[in-house]
């Protein structure tokens, strides 16, 4: 399964800076499911927005093994399949009928020599 995260990138700054790192982990419902990254660099001019596109790939058998890895204490303390879930989530992912999440965000901004790292988090819808 093939999904897109879209984010929107602001400086309020009134000079230019670069985006030179970008990664999250992705959650179906509060289960950690896969972390990605964008290899994008990007230069945002000063007081303008842009907007990163940052793939992602979820393939059946690397979901599963997470399920029943490091998720199968939170799979046994709610009754569920993994099974079940796994189709849930394959089934529901076009329509969001699940919540999915980003957590434990980092963008790294470049600007004058000087480098910071923002932390983010997001749920979609």
């Amino acid at each position: 399964m093939m999904m897109a995260f879209i984010y929107e990138i602001n400086n309020p700054n009134d000079y230019p800076v670069m985006l030179d790192g970008f990664s999250f982990s992705v959650l179906f419902d509060d289960f950690e499911v896969n972390t990605v990254s964008s290899p994008e660099t990007v230069w945002i001019p000063a007081g303008k927005t842009n907007e990163l596109r940052v793939p992602a790939i979820f393939d059946t058998r690397q979901t599963l093994t997470t399920l029943l890895l490091p998720g199968a204490m939170k799979l046994k303390e709610k009754e569920l399949s993994p099974w079940a879930v796994l189709e849930k989530w394959w089934t529901g992912a076009p329509d969001f009928s699940f919540p999915v999440s980003a957590t434990e965000g980092a963008a790294v901004f470049k600007a004058d020599g000087v480098t910071r790292v923002v932390p983010f988090e997001a749920t979609f819808p």
